[in-house]
């Protein structure tokens, strides 16, 4: 059988309606019918690991920024139903807010999670990632900077939470050939933006694994499995959709 493997990607667990946000009901109801149907999530070092079951239902589930709500809202409903997860934590922001330089107008100010909670996180058992020093655009960067922003959080988080930190987040799913050589000399595995389910030549690689969006996940059909031809279809729609509408703002 042919290895698929799920990741799903949420952002801010809130009531504001905004497209990065999910809402605590939603996220609850998601979750839960997971579990119901056999699935457990699991942070994303397990999820992509050789040693996970070929035939388990598994799925990965992560958290980019770091939102502060992530620990108040999505924290209880997976430890209660016994998931664990990853969270990309952006080193150079720790306990401000998401008001990065580029940062788009319509996303809501938020608060992101101080080296505490993420510490608090980590005893829960949660895998702690990096999504970059500052949230920079990494494909904008030069070779120095770039090495510099991957390092700077990647030695950062490891040194302020005492735990090993492997995974990147490309921060707005940027990468280009430059940026997945740099990743690759600083982290173990590299996750994108791209639409899909991870396959085993995703996998294989390991520095440009596909996720499934929360945004998408709002209207996912009832009774979807993950990993069915029906769920790939449903995502490659998405995806055309996706390209059509950045192809109609340039």
């Amino acid at each position: 059988m042919t290895r698929r493997l799920p990741i799903l990607t949420f952002h801010s667990i809130d009531d504001s309606g905004s497209p990065i946000s999910l809402t605590p009901v939603v996220f609850r109801r998601l979750m839960e019918n997971l579990a119901s149907a056999g699935w457990t999530g699991c942070r994303l070092d397990e999820a992509v690991s050789p040693t996970n079951s070929e035939g388990a239902l598994r799925f990965g589930v992560c958290f980019d920024d770091g939102y502060r709500n992530v620990i108040e809202s999505a924290a209880p409903v997976l430890r209660d139903l016994g998931f664990s997860a990853t969270v990309f934590a952006i080193a150079g922001r720790c306990g401000e807010d998401n008001q990065w330089p580029g940062q788009a107008s319509w996303v809501p100010t938020m608060g992101l999670m101080d080296w505490r909670e993420l510490a608090t996180l980590c005893d829960a058992g949660w895998e702690i990632g990096s999504h970059g020093w500052g949230h920079s655009r990494l494909t904008s960067l030069e070779p120095a900077r770039l090495l510099e922003e991957l390092r700077r959080s990647r030695t950062s988080l490891e040194e302020r939470l005492d735990t090993s930190v492997g995974s990147l987040a490309y921060p707005y799913g940027a990468s280009s050939t430059e940026v997945v050589e740099a990743a690759r000399s600083v982290y173990q595995t590299a996750f994108s933006t791209r639409l899909a389910v991870a396959t085993e030549a995703d996998l294989a690689d390991g520095f440009d694994l596909p996720r499934v969006d929360a945004f998408y996940l709002r209207r996912w059909p009832a009774g979807l499995r993950l990993d069915s031809p029906p769920a790939r279809a449903y995502l490659a729609v998405r995806r055309l959709g996706r390209r059509l509408r950045a192809g109609a703002g340039q």
